[in-house]
């Protein structure tokens, strides 16, 4: 495996990427990986289980480690290539409008204004920066008679809905569950997915498990068996997983 590249990276940051590369390597080597394995992992470097597939999913297709360590984000402070002298009629009209313009009213006579004097007039959305700019450097209450000011605010609950067919009816059924949620980050190879593909245009899209192992990978049932696993997870093998699997348990193929 290529030496990671640390050479974007905060230097402050460096020995947490190197800790996050050492264990999803670790991981990723896995033949098998299970659910303890997962968490185990994860616990390891301090993160929960779905950010930890998240990260293996973006080591695992871009091998770039300055991805693994995001900066912590702060206000924007980007320079956009507006003229000065559109800069300077938005300031004026907002200036005779007052802090209370509002976006709708002021953007058309700043944009009729930057026409007439033929240069191109900034942005909606920066526009309306120039306005909480200007709302925000004024303590002048708003014009009018009172109002009732109404606070909104929007947040996310965590909310995961259970459906019937995930409710784990038995040890085989859990257990076939861990194998096949692991099989999510397995390599499926062009000749696989071809085999695949042409078996099930010849013989429809009823088989058995053990049958189309030996198709996917002739020479290797059990990695066959595997690309079925993670196949299943991308949906395109549909499979009963309560029962103890075998060679003869149906499938069908989508």
């Amino acid at each position: 495996m290529n030496t990671p590249d640390f050479s974007g990276i905060d230097p402050l940051r460096v020995p947490e990427a190197r800790r996050r590369v050492a264990a999803l390597n670790e991981y990723l080597s896995l033949p098998n990986p299970s659910s303890n394995d997962t968490l185990r992992i994860a616990a390891s470097i301090g993160l929960s289980r779905s950010q930890f597939c998240r990260l293996a999913r973006v080591w695992r297709d871009h091998q770039d480690a300055s991805l693994l360590v995001v900066g912590k984000r702060g206000p924007a402070n980007r320079k956009y290539n507006v003229d000065q002298r559109a800069v300077s009629i938005a300031q004026e009209l907002l200036a005779e409008a007052g802090p209370t313009a509002s976006l709708a009213l002021i953007a058309p006579q700043i944009e009729k204004r930057c026409a007439e004097a033929g240069i191109s007039p900034p942005a909606r959305s920066t526009i309306n920066n120039y306005i909480k700019a200007a709302r925000a450097g004024t303590a002048a209450p708003a014009a009018g008679p009172p109002r009732i000011v109404v606070g909104r605010m929007w947040f996310h609950i965590p909310i995961r809905l259970v459906m019937a067919h995930e409710i784990v009816a038995d040890r085989f059924h859990r257990d076939n569950l861990e194998l096949f949620a692991a099989r999510r980050f397995v390599n499926i190879r062009p000749e696989h997915m071809r085999r695949f593909e042409a078996f099930g245009i010849q013989n429809g899209p009823s088989t058995t498990y053990g049958e189309l192992a030996r198709v996917i990978d002739p020479q290797c049932p059990t990695r066959g068996a595997a690309i079925i696993q993670g196949l299943t997870v991308l949906r395109r093998v549909e499979i009963d997983l309560r029962p103890l699997l075998t060679n003869r348990t149906p499938l069908c193929i989508h």
